[in-house]
């Protein structure tokens, strides 16, 4: 069972703070807070890439978010009539400058490969209307059960009908503050998949001293090695697995291994660029070989541990007993 409030209401809230443009993700003295990190291509924050939290299970937590825009530009909350929340300023049935009038600004919380349905909703809090920084209490509903999902933050009308959106992954991973008795499911720890492709500091890549993978990059992986078990044939009914039910621990590993290295081929193959220039030559990004061979031999690895399972779950549903309906008896 969980430490926290079992409601999820969580920790008292914790301050106004700006966190506009926090690369590296870290808030210092906002422990309870996580915002995204924004990964970075040579120095270039990527502003428009898919950003994802990792939460431990049982923690009471907030997701802090910038919404922006399709260019990747924060939006400004008060162009839709939403100011921060210690402001006296009106929320709704007042007009904004973006025509009609304003509403409020919700979140939703789902699970992400989408097997499993319950929706959770919570209302954040306008941290800094003119930046568009809100943050609200993860549910703990998402933050008690490990799993993979997606948080998306709304815009609404006054009729709440959604007028903008942006989401976010949130990856639970396992914890010793947290009991229950399906430990063994949900995904592989963000530092075991880390150290297993030699990527758990960004001292170890050296030619980007960056992580090569974000947190959303595995979030993606790990959702897509779910839904690929599960889009595969034979399907089973019966094991048919949510990112929180997956109990197939190295089939995960796996898969994710398989879905990183199949993005960063993908990258390699679009970005090689060979460069001449004062009698050297750079091709720092003619890796796609290396990366297609590893490819390879990881989806051989994954797809041959995923049908020999698969093999072996409906063998065994194939089988059964009936009882003959006589009466029996034992003679000493």
């Amino acid at each position: 069972m969980a430490l926290c409030n079992p409601d999820g209401n969580g920790p008292h809230e914790a301050g106004a703070i700006d966190g506009v443009g926090d690369v590296n993700g870290g808030i210092e003295g906002n422990l309870d807070i996580r915002v995204p990190e924004i990964d970075t291509q040579y120095g270039e924050p990527l502003w428009r890439q898919k950003r994802g939290i990792a939460v431990e299970q049982g923690s009471c937590a907030y997701l802090q978010l910038a919404m922006r825009d399709g260019h990747g530009n924060n939006i400004d909350l008060t162009d839709y009539g939403l100011y921060n929340n210690d402001d006296n300023s009106p929320t709704t049935s007042e007009s904004s400058s973006s025509g009609g009038t304003v509403g409020s600004i919700k979140a939703r919380w789902r699970e992400a490969s989408l097997i499993d349905s319950n929706l959770y909703q919570t209302t954040p809090t306008i941290v800094d209307a003119a930046n568009g920084i809100v943050k609200s209490i993860i549910p703990s509903q998402i933050s008690d059960a490990t799993g993979i999902y997606l948080a998306q933050f709304a815009i609404l009308n006054d009729a709440d009908c959604p007028r903008f959106m942006n989401d976010c992954y949130v990856y639970v991973l396992h914890s010793a503050w947290y009991s229950d008795a399906e430990r063994r499911k949900g995904p592989p720890l963000i530092d075991d998949v880390r150290l297993s492709i030699r990527d758990s500091d960004p001292v170890l890549n050296e030619l980007l001293d960056e992580y090569a993978f974000d947190v959303g990059e595995i979030s993606f992986a790990a959702t897509r090695a779910v839904q690929y078990w599960n889009d595969q044939p034979p399907v089973i009914s019966a094991a048919r697995y949510s990112t929180k039910t997956f109990p197939f621990r190295e089939i995960w590993l796996s898969g994710i291994q398989l879905f990183l290295f199949e993005m960063a081929e993908e990258h390699f193959r679009r970005n090689a660029f060979k460069v001449s220039a004062g009698g050297t030559i750079t091709d720092d990004m003619n890796k796609y070989r290396e990366y297609n061979s590893a490819w390879k031999e990881r989806f051989q690895r994954y797809t041959e541990m995923l049908m020999h399972r698969k093999a072996q779950i409906n063998l065994s549903r194939g089988w059964g007993w009936l009882d003959s309906g006589y009466p029996g008896r034992l003679y000493l």
